[in-house]
């Protein structure tokens, strides 16, 4: 399963939203992903980090975290870049510029891809922040990790589905539960399977019936 921090906005701060803010936990299992992406923009860049970073958003020690992407990565956004052009060419200004819509990243982000060894060497949960103008402690305006550009991730357990063997005709099956809503699932199909194809059948014989073909339902 992938995970996406920040629903709409993403890996950026929106100071219209300070609700938002630090960014809600998420609990995944190894195998998941985490998607970091701002499609509306963004200057924060992404770090895997210790508790201590994490709380206290001082990057002094840089040799205990690691960094994962710069913001140019996160941004999913387009923007338009004013270039340099032949005044009179079509699309020049007077002033000898042109503008051209640029896409930072096609990909539309970062994607973390939780695997078992980052349990054993980061602990339980992973820690994520930003580190945009961490050490400017004089404007905090700007600063991401204390505006709440962090993310906690719990990696839980995945629930083993429970088997039961049977007499010999098949090697498993699974439990009776499991099994009875497969049987409701497939009844379900075939419900609608069978309106599908009444479905269509009136609407050929319709088609038919404006047509003026002469083909009628005889009962």
């Amino acid at each position: 399963e992938t995970y996406q921090p920040g629903g709409y906005f993403g890996w950026t701060y929106q100071d219209s939203y300070p609700e938002l803010y630090p960014l809600k936990d998420i609990h995944a299992h190894v195998g998941d992903r985490i998607f970091f992406s701002a499609k509306t923009g963004t200057q924060e860049d992404l770090w895997l980090v210790p508790k201590e970073v994490y709380e206290s958003c001082n990057f002094t020690n840089k040799t205990s975290q690691i960094q994962l992407a710069i913001a140019r990565w996160i941004r999913a956004d387009t923007y338009l870049d004013n270039r340099s052009c032949i005044i009179g060419t079509d699309g020049c200004s007077d002033a000898g510029w042109t503008f051209v819509e640029t896409e930072y990243n096609s990909d539309g982000g970062y994607t973390f891809l939780i695997q078992d060894y980052h349990i054993s060497e980061w602990g339980n949960p992973l820690y994520f922040a930003s580190s945009r103008e961490w050490d400017n402690w004089n404007d905090l305006s700007n600063h991401g990790c204390l505006n709440g550009i962090k993310l906690k991730v719990h990696i839980d357990e995945r629930k083993a589905v429970q088997l039961i063997e049977d007499d010999g005709t098949m090697a498993s099956a699974f439990d009776q539960a499991a099994l009875d809503t497969v049987s409701g699932l497939m009844d379900s199909i075939g419900h609608l399977s069978r309106m599908l194809i009444l479905q269509q059948f009136n609407f050929e014989q319709r088609i038919r019936s404006q047509g003026d073909s002469g083909l009628t339902n005889v009962r």
